[in-house]
C-alpha cells in the first residue's frame, strides 16, 4: 500500500522470499516516504490465515548535488584526489559515508 492504494501484490510458494520495493513500484511521492507491507500466510488446511503488517519508511537519497574532484586531472596511483559534494539537499542530516 502507499498513500492508502494498493499499488501491487504478488503470490510466491515459498518459505521465505525477497523483493525490492522499487522492482514492484517506481511512483513514490518525495513528500510520502512510507510504504505499507502486509504479507499473508495460507495453509489450506487450516480455515484462517496469518498476516502481518509491516509499516517501512524509505530513506530518500540526497540530491541536488554537486560533485567536486580537485585536481581537475592527474595520474592515478601519482595524484591525490580530493572528491567532495556540495549545495546537498536532504532531511536526513549530517550525511555521513
Amino acid at each position: 500500500m502507499y498513500d492508502l492504494e494498493i499499488v501491487g501484490t504478488s503470490v510466491f510458494f515459498f518459505k521465505e522470499f525477497r523483493f525490492k520495493l522499487w522492482d514492484l513500484y517506481d511512483a513514490y511521492n518525495f513528500n510520502n516516504n512510507e510504504v505499507s507491507i502486509r504479507a499473508i500466510a495460507y495453509d489450506p488446511q487450516f480455515y484462517m490465515p496469518s498476516q502481518a503488517s509491516f509499516n517501512i519508511k524509505i530513506n530518500i537519497p540526497p540530491f541536488n548535488s554537486k560533485l567536486n574532484i580537485s585536481p581537475e586531472s592527474g595520474e592515478s596511483l601519482f595524484t591525490e584526489f580530493e572528491i567532495s559534494t556540495s549545495e546537498t539537499v536532504d532531511d536526513d542530516i549530517p550525511l555521513v559515508y
